[in-house]
């Protein structure tokens, strides 16, 4: 199983970070050696409301734990791939500045 955890960290204070989502993501069992099937749930710690779950299946086990995320959201969202590509590369720019 993966546990995906979102955390506010305010003005970069790690002391008083907080959790304001969690999504867990486990195999269902059914897939190959290639290709996972997978169930997921998220919901958010800071606004009430039922867990959103899902599944994605056939996905491609040689493309990461990231990338099924990445679909995961695009899928909930209205498969926007330019926000997620947008993030993506502030992402990276984040990086580099570390």
């Amino acid at each position: 199983m993966l546990r995906i955890t979102i955390e506010l960290v305010p003005s970069g204070v790690d002391e008083e970070a907080q959790r304001i989502a969690t999504m867990l993501i486990a195999n269902d069992g059914t897939g190959n050696n290639k290709f996972g099937n997978y169930a997921y749930a998220y919901n958010y710690s800071d606004r009430p409301g039922e867990p959103e779950s899902g599944t994605v299946t056939r996905y491609a086990r040689a493309d990461g734990a990231w990338k099924l995320v990445k679909k995961i959201l695009n899928d909930r969202f209205s498969s926007n791939n330019e926000v997620a590509d947008y993030l993506v590369d502030r992402l990276k720019d984040y990086e580099e500045q570390e």
